[in-house]
């Protein structure tokens, strides 16, 4: 099976990430900008979470600003709401309590289908 990518623009250059390094995706500080978080680096591109949200079926929202990739995800900190990756011990995101019962669903509904 082929390794799914995305394809990153921005003003200079345009490159591809692998799906499977990627974490999540949120928002930039600068304007129509977002930020691509993976084990090892934060890449920057231009577009908006809603595109990448309706093209990815792995990615799903988990904060307005914010959305994650079910298959990095390692656990859910029901407590603090917070989502732990396998890549990474160091690096957390949040779940809104808007958004708590459809991601805890959604990476539930993953881990049966794929263990």
């Amino acid at each position: 099976m082929e390794e799914k990518t995305i394809l990153l623009n921005n003003k200079n250059s345009s490159q591809l990430i692998q799906m499977n390094k990627l974490l999540f995706v949120t928002t930039s500080i600068h304007d129509h900008y977002l930020d691509f978080i993976t084990k090892d680096e934060t890449l920057i591109s231009q577009g908006t979470l809603r595109e990448l949200e309706n093209k990815y079926s792995e990615l799903i929202r988990c904060h307005r600003h914010i959305l994650v990739n079910i298959n990095a995800i390692k656990s859910i900190d029901k407590k603090y709401h917070r989502i732990y990756f396998w890549e990474s011990q160091n690096i957390h995101c949040n779940i809104s309590r808007r958004q708590y019962i459809k991601v805890y669903s959604a990476w539930e509904r993953h881990v049966q289908m794929t263990f």
